[in-house]
């Protein structure tokens, strides 16, 4: 796209401001295109987002392992005041404190995902509930009805893969080398080690392998 505006209007900076290309260079064109006459050429806005929630990751995880209610509450209170004061003139569904919790709670499900596979049939129904409650603030319903989503769609996935046909279609096209990036990365974050010896080896001999 950006070639072809650049075909079209014969000029590198056809938006006039050189000095903002440096954010597409960074990502951060469409998160920023709401306030800056920017070139927007990456992705959509979310991109940004992305970006700065993963600089902030390993802050975030320090203190959800040192003060873990503490995070939890700051999350919560940046939110709400996000959706109450807004000094920017973005979206509050896109400013970085909606996206934050989104993201927080990602983290969280990580840690409590075995319920889901327990418990995904009540997220099934609190999202037919949630659907037939009239609109309010979409913001706060956007992120229930993620949360809800992927709540359920991973109790049902991970009940999909136990059975032995569709796991072994699921692995045809996903090819090894995501399984091979997975083992890679716990391996690399040490998740391995905390395996029963006989677990050790045998995701040792695979990591081996790839």
């Amino acid at each position: 796209m950006y070639i072809r505006d650049v075909l079209r209007y014969k000029s590198l900076f056809y938006r006039g401001n050189p000095a903002s290309i440096i954010l597409s260079l960074i990502g951060m064109d469409g998160y920023l295109a709401f306030k800056i006459n920017d070139y927007y050429i990456l992705g959509e806005w979310f991109i940004g987002a992305i970006i700065l929630l993963y600089i902030l990751y390993p802050l975030l995880t320090w203190m959800k392992r040192e003060y873990k209610w503490v995070t939890f509450g700051l999350v919560i209170l940046l939110y709400i005041l996000s959706l109450k004061i807004n000094l920017t003139g973005m979206v509050s569904f896109r400013m970085l404190p909606s996206c934050l919790i989104s993201f927080y709670a990602g983290m969280l499900f990580v840690e409590h995902r075995k319920s889901a596979e327990k418990y995904w049939w009540i997220a099934g129904i609190l999202l037919v509930i949630l659907k037939c409650i009239e609109p309010g603030n979409m913001n706060i319903k956007g992120h229930i009805a993620g949360f809800l989503m992927a709540y359920m769609l991973y109790g049902i996935g991970t009940y999909l893969m136990k059975i032995n046909i569709i796991n072994k279609v699921m692995k045809f096209i996903g090819g090894d080398r995501y399984f091979g990036c997975c083992f890679k990365t716990g391996m690399q974050n040490n998740h391995v080690f905390r395996k029963s010896t006989k677990e050790k080896y045998c995701l040792i001999k695979m990591y081996d392998k790839i």
